[in-house]
């Protein structure tokens, strides 16, 4: 009888420890090439030695009912650094990201005007409530610092909206069937489509999951940082990413190489293009309304690097697309005018 007493002791502390304390996963998306490995500490304790850009840790057990210092910190720069101070409550599961980048003048303002200076975002999953075993709970986290503000819409018979006005470091949850999903980013006008992405959800089901906005959508004008894409990050740390299915067509084979700069710009844009042969080229300049508002045509363009300096002409601020075709491909990048 005494073993039993005992036995049932020890069974209450293992439940009782393990009631107390919280779970926490850390989540990098800073495209700051500064912040491209980062150390994470929770007060002096150190969590994470190396955390890179566009990966996540499992879920973390540290004591709950307990206030500590998140910090993530540089290893290139030691000095560069960000902390948040908070309280994780006994039994909670909590996610946390390191969002934008540091105040380098090498990285493009917010086209609506949101700091993009760092920032830990912190979303308490408990508080979202519990997916079924056939949903998947998605929390978007607006983490692209020169994209506009957007709306998420699903792709179906509806055009569902599904998220509004998701602006630069905002975190915004909405649930999915475990299936295969599409949706669509699109301008706060909801005229202009950003790109569609699809996911496979199938082994995701009963998950509350982070859904990463991430890169940059001009690379060129971003010291050549990450392109612009979106990820999912499950409860392991794994990176899910998604399958682009724009509904712009691009046949990229002919074109190796495109950067665009300054993006946003003023009065002009510079195109830089690699060819891999000798082609005409056109290029045009796409309203959110699907109106060509600017076209011109470069004849006998040659095979290697190119380059095109595009004055705009009387062009709104807003955003647009620029497209470059030839006879046997085009691509499509967004640019902004400010």
């Amino acid at each position: 009888m005494k073993n039993i007493y005992l036995l049932c002791g020890l069974l209450f502390s293992c439940i009782w420890s393990k009631a107390q304390n919280t779970q926490i996963q850390f989540i990098n998306n800073s495209a700051d090439s500064v912040m491209q490995s980062v150390k994470v500490f929770a007060d002096a304790n150190v969590m994470k030695d190396s955390l890179d850009f566009q990966t996540a840790t499992s879920f973390l057990s540290i004591d709950g009912d307990t206030t500590y210092t998140i910090k993530f910190q540089s290893k290139r720069d030691t000095a560069k650094s960000i902390s948040l101070t908070q309280a994780f409550q006994a039994g909670k599961k909590y996610v946390l990201i390191l969002n934008g980048v540091t105040n380098d003048t090498a990285y493009l303002t917010n086209p609506d005007g949101v700091s993009t200076q760092l920032r830990i975002l912190s979303i308490e999953q408990s508080a979202l409530g519990t997916p079924t075993a056939n949903e998947v709970l998605c929390v978007f986290v607006h983490g692209s610092t020169d994209a506009p503000t957007f709306d998420v819409y699903a792709v179906d018979t509806l055009n569902t909206l599904l998220i509004d006005n998701d602006s630069l470091h905002q975190v915004a949850p909405t649930t999915f069937e475990n299936n295969f999903i599409k949706f669509k980013l699109k301008t706060a006008d909801g005229n202009f489509n950003i790109s569609t992405y699809m996911f496979d959800l199938s082994a995701l089901g009963g998950q509350t999951t982070t859904l990463l906005i991430s890169g940059f959508l001009a690379p060129g004008s971003n010291s050549n940082g990450a392109n612009f894409t979106v990820f999912i990050v499950d409860s392991l740390g794994n990176f899910i990413t998604a399958t682009n299915v724009s509904t712009i067509h691009q046949q990229e084979d002919i074109f190796q190489q495109v950067k665009l700069f300054p993006n946003p710009a003023s009065d002009f844009i510079q195109v830089n293009y690699t060819l891999n042969e000798n082609s005409d080229v056109r290029y045009q300049i796409i309203s959110v309304a699907g109106n060509i508002v600017q076209q011109g045509e470069l004849h006998q363009t040659t095979k290697g690097i190119n380059e095109l300096r595009i004055a705009f002409s009387n062009l709104n601020s807003g955003m647009y697309l620029l497209r470059l075709q030839t006879e046997t491909g085009q691509i499509a990048q967004p640019i902004i005018v400010k």
